[in-house]
């Protein structure tokens, strides 16, 4: 058989089945455009390339840029040889219908690859030309997320060019060796015959049950028990992975033992309505279950992704203004009390010289040592086997707190302030063994300027204490290492009117280099632009890898609609036959339709509920979310997620009763 003739039975194919087709096409074109971009900014000269940042902060958005690359392309891979797998199920009984008419394996073959060249030239070529049209767009779109000017110029990035089409090509080469085997595999009248084979009711898994239970609530257990970042660095991921399993286990095999545990219930079994809803939603679950998880986990990272790239960027400024107290940050170690002077002198010589307009210029003298904690109190570090014991505590003496605090306060040598937020009304606290009386509740905004909140892996103890000798000799107490006579953690600032100029904070740096490497110099301004840059460049991949499976889930959903259509198709006709009447028939299939629907969307919210808690933990490893806005944040992004889900639904259930009524 010629080519031509091939050719024009594979588009015809392809005609016949383009509802199945389109979004397949339409799959493709997006995961390679969204490749494409990625991998085309993070080669951008606008952005970083060869060494060279356009602007502050931006190697640090190349760097996310990259990890998205990857992530791209392993989805892409899965996610297209499952959509694959959706498109041959309809075309088996096609290319089983040539078989029969004369049509050899190596003619099979030949179409097959015909279809597939077809897929590469569309989606390739498709995805490259939307990605090279967008590309400049999300340029733009980025500099605006990272507060940078525009600029004038455009880029097209020959190497993204290769490796995206490399890369796919690879994996539709891939889907034909896949169509190629399971084609040449079976005779034609096994595949023409594949959608009509009888089968079993099927049968409850204990096992999976088990074992799908089991996994969720040890996963939901970890997620709420988790208190600590520190610990949820360590226990993310193993809830994910738990939680994941569980949710497999527990729709394949959970949904089935549900469903006949109603069959089994003859009052509510034997009714019209539930007879036909469970028996046909037992053979449902058999067969979409897997697809159900996979819509409830991609969910589920839709709405994690979203709602930490968004409370990330709104909390931006707050956790900017933590960090920096005063717009000029200096944190140093000093020799002896009156250093800290010294330091003081030193920064506002800067300040004058180079014609700062600066004013509330603090200066704080304090101990920090990392300690662990006890039933009662705190103790010096020790053979630690949970670092969940660990914790920071902050010394001030009572002078140093009155500096910033207006109290007329008193203290003995045994009596101390102090506040921890995990430790309320405390009365006594025990230090190295020794107890001291808590006379009043310290006031944090006095000190808070002292503790770098980006840093806070471990709770922070704050204690202020008579003098500086008791100072010293609690530090000497607590400290895990050996240290000098009279040393101390100080830190010095001021606000300024108005943004520095280069030489302005310059000049700063040089005037404290005197002091070594003991000083370092922050800068508000500078650390914003770094913030917004870094964040920034997260919520821009973040918003990508949304779309993208967002993408995935509305692409499983519709082919499932499709699929379920397609077999509902006959059920229609065999109630309308026993004498169902037609509104009957629909509202039941209506009700099935929106159960199966809903249910991987409400367990995915379900499942955000329980991890929200680890994951604002896990986030504080990059930057303190405070709890408020990160569940406000939530549940925006669970009501636009609900919002465009119901319009998927409403969409696909059109299609969907088209089928099932022969239309």
């Amino acid at each position: 058989m010629n080519l031509r003739l091939i050719s024009k039975i594979a588009i015809s194919g392809m005609k016949k089945n383009y509802k199945t087709i389109i979004p397949y096409f339409i799959a493709g074109i997006m995961a390679i455009s969204i490749f494409f971009i990625l991998a085309s900014l993070s080669d951008c000269p606008y952005i970083y390339k060869n060494g060279v940042e356009a602007f502050y902060g931006a190697k640090q958005i190349c760097l996310f840029l990259d990890i998205g690359i990857y992530v791209v392309g392993i989805f892409a891979l899965v996610f297209l040889l499952y959509a694959n797998v959706f498109v041959m199920k309809e075309k088996k009984r096609e290319i089983g219908l040539y078989g029969i008419l004369g049509l050899s394996k190596k003619n099979v073959a030949t179409l097959l690859l015909f279809e597939t060249f077809v897929y590469i030239v569309v989606c390739v070529f498709g995805g490259m030309a939307v990605g090279l049209f967008l590309n400049k767009l999300m340029l733009l779109w980025l500099y605006k997320i990272v507060g940078q000017s525009s600029f004038n110029g455009l880029f097209v990035s020959f190497k993204a060019i290769r490796n995206t089409v490399l890369l796919f090509l690879g994996i539709y080469l891939a889907t034909f060796i896949f169509n190629t085997i399971i084609t040449n595999t079976g005779n034609p009248i096994d595949l023409i015959k594949s959608n009509k084979t009888g089968e079993k009711e099927p049968k409850v898994k204990w096992i999976r049950v088990v074992i799908g239970a089991v996994c969720l609530i040890a996963g939901y257990v970890i997620a709420l028990r988790t208190k600590t970042t520190l610990a949820a660095m360590s226990n993310f991921f193993i809830a994910v992975v738990l939680v994941m399993a569980g949710t497999y286990n527990l729709f394949i095999s959970g949904s089935i033992f549900l469903l006949k545990l109603l069959k089994n219930n003859k009052e509510y079994y034997y009714r019209t309505k539930h007879f036909i809803s469970v028996s046909n939603l037992i053979y449902r679950m058999k067969h979409n279950a897997a697809g159900l998880a996979s819509i409830c986990i991609l969910s589920t990272g839709v709405i994690i992704l979203l709602s930490c790239a968004s409370s990330l960027m709104a909390l931006g400024e707050q956790n900017i203004n933590s960090m920096y107290p005063k717009d000029v940050r200096v944190d140093a170690y000093v020799a002896n009390p009156s250093d800290k002077d010294t330091l003081k002198d030193s920064l506002v010589k800067a300040a004058v010289e180079s014609d700062i307009d600066y004013n509330n210029t603090e200066v704080f003298l304090y101990h920090t040592a990392t300690i662990e904690k006890t039933v009662d109190g705190i103790k010096k570090v020790g053979d630690i086997k949970n670092y969940d014991d660990c914790a920071q505590v902050y010394l001030y003496t009572l002078d140093e707190y009155k500096n910033h605090y207006d109290t007329n306060i008193t203290l003995e040598e045994n009596e101390i302030i102090f506040y921890c937020s995990k430790t309320k009304n405390v009365k006594n606290f025990t230090i190295n063994g020794k107890e001291y009386i808590v006379k009043d509740e310290l006031h944090l905004e006095a000190v808070n300027a002292t503790t770098m909140v980006e840093m806070s892996l471990f709770d922070a103890y704050y204690i202020v204490v008579d003098n500086l000798e008791t100072l010293d000799s609690l530090n000497k107490e607590l400290a895990s290492f050996e240290v000098k006579e009279g040393y101390y953690n100080v830190l010095a600032g001021f606000n300024t009117r108005g943004d520095l100029s280069d030489e302005q904070i310059n000049s700063i740096k040089k005037e404290l280099a005197q002091y070594g490497e003991y000083v370092s110099v922050g800068f508000k301004q500078e650390d914003r632009v770094f913030f917004y840059n870094t964040y920034g460049g997260t919520f821009f991949v973040g918003m990508f890898l949304a779309i993208l499976f967002l993408m995935a889930t509305v692409m499983i959903i519709y082919y499932k609609q499709m699929a379920e259509g397609m077999e509902d198709q006959k059920r229609y006709q065999i109630l309308m036959n026993v004498g169902l009447t037609k509104e009957e028939i629909q509202k039941t299939i209506k009700n099935q339709v929106m159960l199966l629907f809903f249910l991987p969307v409400v367990t995915a919210i379900l499942h955000m509920a329980f991890a929200s808690n680890i994951v604002r933990l896990f986030l504080s490893m990059i930057l303190p979310v405070e709890t408020k806005t990160f569940i406000l944040a939530i549940a925006i992004v669970c009501i636009i997620f609900l919002v465009i889900y119901a319009l998927v639904y409403k969409i696909t259930s059109i299609q969907y009763y088209k089928i099932v009524k022969g239309e």
